[in-house]
């Protein structure tokens, strides 16, 4: 009650003011919903039309949607609406209107104090057709398939395309394809609507005084009109008046956007020159001026082979449009291709016979070309049919643009988009007018292109098919030395079996065997591939365990015999190697094939060092006691004794020594001189001789020097303290001094007994010490 009572009263006062009830009502309405009227798309915006009828701006209103009665979608109009003002609101969730059928689609707004609800929602329906077609979304694991797609429910009206080339396929209920790779497959129901109603029949002028017979070929600028003929390019003005003569240009055209004039042109031969043309090459653009001389060349960014003959519908086509000319290349390839203006770029378009248009006295037709709906379209007249068509370049399908009672000979069409006219000019008369060499115009606004793949309300029926290019190589079969591996990769799949029964992508193998594996990509497509590994045994060295030597001694190492190459650490190749330091060494064998290594590491022991103390003097016949410390495995006296302790009873003059050997087979050498007293000693001789013997001890040689009076023959003796004979050599003397040296490194040490005899009699005998 409180708050009618407040709109009461507040109605009563603006009454009383004059303003009237409506003026301070709030009221919000949603008038209409923007949809499309081909089909949709999966995420389609919802754009409504919000009404403010209320005195007061509305602010942050409250809209929401609806479709099949599903899910709510609620926004606010971020923006102000002023008092009886109009805006237009896209949501930002957009509607799922991307299938065929039908959708209920609700709109409203919502004002907590709107007082006429009634006008809150509006609804609409939307219903969306679809031809048919056999063949579903399929995939195959071989290229080459050949499928047949057969479409229903269009009345054999149908445009078949491929979506991922975006290139127009047939025309017929059925299409036969071979798939080869993936491919997107659309049949749309066709549709073409091209309209250009002449709203007025324009002026004509005869053109044969300037120009001569009709010959073909016609442009126009901002300011003018050409007609080409055989003598001469008539230019007028373009109302038609003011005519004067140029130089005849069998490749003229214009662009439409700009107005520039322009020939086809060949740089090597020139503008071409008609009616004849078989075969010309156009690889550049040149521009023109208004007297149509020769200005500026632009090469293209490829050649374009065209031709034509005389009053023949195989003729060439020369289609100009806005910033672009669309050329039809006629008996040389019915090849079509679109020129960029100015850049000269050129873009193949497509290639199919295009004999509908009517023929000129030259070697082309001329016409004019517009882009709509994804495709350039050369519109044309067609003579028997006495009309102006449209040709899709893309689907080669054409439309009628308008049908007229009498059109001559005309062949001849170009169109200015500054004055919304289509120019024109053909011999005799017509139901425009002219009497000899016609040129005209017709007014007639811009052609519509209503041309779509679809009908109103219709969508395609989408084949998707997928064919698996996948592959699967393990590589060759391999063959790799043993203490490596091999990983064999199958690539990229969705699952993998090995004949090891890992399921990765990757495996490693090491040991010889036939590898498979079974290999699934994303269609479901099956790829097998199998490898024959052979992997070699490694050759096998062998220096032994690590050990040691003694000091001074060397070591021989060998990694056994029967490879083909050996490699030292030090560099050296031999089989084997003489160490006599310590150290690691390492050595690589190869087989042939394969190689391996190995290494020890070497020690080096040091010698035991002993000492049996100094030389002793004894008296005959009796004994000192001769000793050696320390814990040895072995003692090995010169004596022949093998104890660490000995009693030497003397009795002649000896050198003992001693060799012991540690628990690692190093050995230690000593040795001590026994001087017994009353031992030998016998020195007799002969007048004139002189002898001295030394060193004594000795160790490697023996030197004697014997100073004789006269020459003579002596005899060496040498025994051993037992009286093994050692030595015994005639020594031959001459005058003088005599030096002999006797090596003796071979001896054993110990005692020696020497003795020097002159004809029988014994003249020196004396101890020999060697050590």
């Amino acid at each position: 009650m409180k708050n009618s009572f407040t709109i009461k009263t507040l109605l009563a006062i603006t009454s009383f003011l004059g303003f009237g009830t409506e003026a301070i009502a709030q009221d919000v309405s949603v008038t209409s919903i923007d949809l499309p009227s081909q089909c949709g798309t999966p995420e389609f915006p919802i754009t409504i039309n919000v009404s403010n009828l209320g005195a007061g701006a509305q602010t942050n209103l409250n809209v929401f949607y609806q479709v099949n009665n599903g899910t709510v979608v609620s926004e606010v109009i971020p923006i102000t609406i002023l008092s009886n003002a109009n805006e237009n609101y896209t949501f930002n969730q957009s509607a799922d209107l991307g299938n065929a059928g039908s959708y209920d689609i609700k709109a409203w707004v919502a004002l907590p104090s709107d007082v006429n609800n009634a006008n809150d929602t509006t609804t609409t329906v939307l219903s969306y057709t679809a031809p048919t077609v056999n063949v579903t979304s399929a995939a195959f694991c071989e290229p080459g398939t050949v499928l047949d797609f057969v479409a229903t429910g269009g009345n054999d009206n149908y445009i078949w395309y491929s979506e991922s080339s975006a290139s127009f396929l047939g025309l017929d209920d059925t299409l036969t394809v071979t798939a080869n790779q993936d491919e997107t497959y659309q049949l749309f129901l066709r549709d073409s609507v091209i309209n250009m109603t002449i709203s007025q029949i324009g002026a004509t002028t005869d053109h044969d005084v300037l120009s001569g017979d009709d010959r073909g070929g016609i442009a126009v600028t901002n300011q003018h009109v050409y007609f080409n003929g055989d003598v001469n390019c008539a230019r007028f003005n373009l109302n038609l008046s003011s005519g004067v003569s140029l130089p005849r240009r069998d490749g003229i055209f214009s662009d439409l956007a700009t107005g520039q004039l322009y020939t086809l042109f060949n740089t090597s031969i020139g503008a071409p020159i008609g009616p004849n043309i078989p075969s010309y090459v156009v690889d550049a653009i040149v521009t023109m001026d208004v007297d149509l001389n020769f200005v500026d060349t632009i090469m293209l960014s490829q050649p374009i082979t065209m031709g034509g003959a005389y009053a023949n519908t195989n003729q060439a086509g020369i289609y100009a449009g806005e910033g672009h000319l669309l050329l039809y290349t006629g008996i040389q390839g019915n090849n079509w291709y679109v020129i960029d203006l100015p850049s000269g770029n050129v873009t193949f378009i497509n290639s199919f016979v295009f004999n509908t248009k009517s023929s000129n006295e030259n070697w082309s037709s001329w016409g004019f070309s517009v882009y709509a709906a994804g495709a350039y379209r050369a519109t044309h007249t067609n003579y028997s049919n006495q009309e102006i068509r449209s040709m899709n370049t893309v689907s080669g399908v054409w439309s009628t643009i308008q049908t007229f009672n009498n059109m001559s000979d005309m062949a001849s069409i170009t169109y200015s988009p500054l004055v919304d006219r289509i120019y024109f000019h053909h011999e005799a008369n017509s139901q425009f007018g002219g009497f000899n060499e016609t040129g005209g115009y017709m007014d007639a606004g811009v052609p519509t292109y209503e041309e779509a793949n679809v009908p109103y309300a219709g969508c395609p029926a989408t084949t998707i098919i997928n064919v698996s290019t996948s592959s699967v190589s393990l590589g060759d079969d391999t063959t790799f030395c043993g203490g490596s591996s091999l990983t064999l990769d199958a690539g990229n799949f969705d699952t993998y079996q090995w004949s090891t029964g890992t399921t990765n992508q990757t495996v490693d193998v090491d040991v010889t065997g036939i590898y498979s594996v079974l290999a699934t990509d994303a269609y479901g497509c099956q790829r097998v591939d199998t490898i024959d590994v052979t992997v070699l045994a490694l050759p096998s060295p062998d220096l032994g365990i690590d050990t040691a030597f003694c000091e001074g001694s060397s070591l021989v190492l060998n990694p056994g015999a029967g490879f083909s190459s050996y490699d030292w650490d030090n560099g050296s190749t031999d089989q084997t190697l003489i160490v006599n330091a310590a150290g690691t060494y390492s050595v690589i064998v190869s087989d042939g094939m394969c190689s391996n290594s190995d290494e020890i590491v070497i020690s080096e022991n040091a010698n035991p060092i002993i000492d049996l103390g100094p030389d002793q003097t004894i008296d005959f016949g009796t004994s000192t006691t001769l000793s050696v410390g320390g814990n040895y495995a072995a003692y090995n006296w010169s004596t022949n004794e093998t104890t660490s302790t000995i009693d030497f009873t003397g009795y002649t003059d000896s050198y003992i020594t001693l060799v012991v050997t540690d628990n690692n087979g190093c050995q230690g050498e000593d040795g001590i001189l026994i001087t017994v007293d009353g031992g030998l000693g016998l020195e007799t001789l002969e007048e004139g001789i002189e002898f001295s013997m030394y060193p004594n001890p000795v160790a490697e040689v023996l030197n004697l020097d014997i100073s004789m009076s006269e020459s003579a023959a002596l005899e060496l003796l040498v025994t051993d303290i037992s009286g093994k004979q050692i030595m015994n050599k005639t020594i031959l003397t001459s005058v003088g001094e005599n030096n002999i040296s006797i090596p003796i490194e071979d001896w054993a040490s110990g005692v020696y007994v020497t003795t020097i005899s002159l004809n029988g009699n014994t003249m020196i005998q004396e101890k020999l010490i060697k050590r």
